[in-house]
């Protein structure tokens, strides 16, 4: 008789832990996502911040494109861009900000990507000259003066 109640005891901390460990590693998992979410939230918002500023940088600098989106675009309307915005993944890894990329085609003119790398650093957007389009993949977020397109 002792040795039944041991054993039904046993079982059921056994199970006790078990729904423990569940519950803990499901939270775990939970609020690893929630701050990836919040990560990526920041960063569209960002992007489309900096991509407001270059539009008006280029406007108030005869339709030249920044040389960085650190330095210029704060100095050049500080009311739309308190300093350098802080990329989550730290794209550009010198200054902890976003990438920039500008450039010149001879049948699109000139151009400008801004980005972030993602969680896994694996993004890195590319002119499809032909398409006219920018090109990426990978687990990062792509704006531009261009239409984006996302590949595998």
């Amino acid at each position: 008789m002792k040795s039944d109640n041991f054993k039904t005891n046993h079982l059921k901390l056994i199970m006790g832990l078990g729904v423990f460990v569940t519950v803990v590693s499901l939270s775990a998992f939970s609020l690893r996502s929630l701050s990836k979410d919040k990560k990526f939230a920041k960063a569209e918002k960002d992007l489309q911040t900096l991509k407001r500023a270059v539009f008006s940088y280029w406007k108030g600098h005869r339709l030249k494109y920044p040389i960085d989106v650190h330095r210029s675009l704060a100095t050049h309307d500080p009311e739309a861009i308190k300093g350098a915005l802080t990329d989550p993944w730290a794209t550009d890894p010198k200054n902890a900000t976003y990438g920039f990329i500008k450039g010149s085609h001879p049948n699109i003119g000139e151009y400008f990507i801004l980005y972030t790398q993602g969680p896994r650093k694996d993004t890195e957007p590319k002119l499809n000259a032909v398409s006219q389009t920018i090109e990426y993949s990978g687990s990062g977020i792509v704006v531009s003066n261009l239409p984006t397109k996302k590949v595998n």
